[in-house]
């Protein structure tokens, strides 16, 4: 009797671990594509406005990640990791880090510390965008990787 408790409180303690996979995988996913879709005209943010005013920010109908990618290939980093940070301010629970990587560049690290014995989950797409009628840049990887 002892044996199938033990085995049943193994097997019980196993699963209770797998919700929080599954939630760093939508999560990981969910804030991916909420860069891909929404625009910067759609985001109320003072720093965004202000960036917008100071022609910082020429294309409002860019996704926050298309603008991002941008400010990485006019070597404008720290501009894209601010624009990352300010733009997902509220959307990740703080019990999650969160990072984005443009081309295996780290553009925005919200860290918890991170360890190897944490879960990591990955979320990957390509990015590129127009600079005018003639000019394009891209294509960029984009990653997130969410840890608990």
């Amino acid at each position: 009797m002892s044996v199938i408790t033990v085995g049943l409180l193994l097997i019980l303690s196993s699963h209770s671990e797998r919700p929080y996979s599954v939630q760093g995988l939508f999560l990981a996913n969910d804030i991916l594509s909420s860069f891909a879709s929404t625009r910067i005209s759609e985001l109320n943010s003072p720093y965004i406005e202000q960036l917008c005013k100071e022609g910082v920010i020429k294309r409002t109908d860019n996704s926050i990640l298309e603008q991002a990618g941008e400010f990485y290939t006019f070597d404008m980093r720290d501009t894209a990791g601010y624009l990352i940070g300010n733009a997902s301010e509220g959307m990740v629970p703080q019990q999650y880090g969160f990072m984005v990587i443009i081309n295996s560049t780290a553009i925005y690290n919200r860290s918890i510390t991170y360890s190897s014995e944490r879960l990591l989950v990955v979320s990957k797409g390509i990015i590129s965008g127009v600079v005018n009628s003639s000019v394009m840049w891209g294509p960029l990887t984009a990653e997130v990787r969410v840890w608990q």
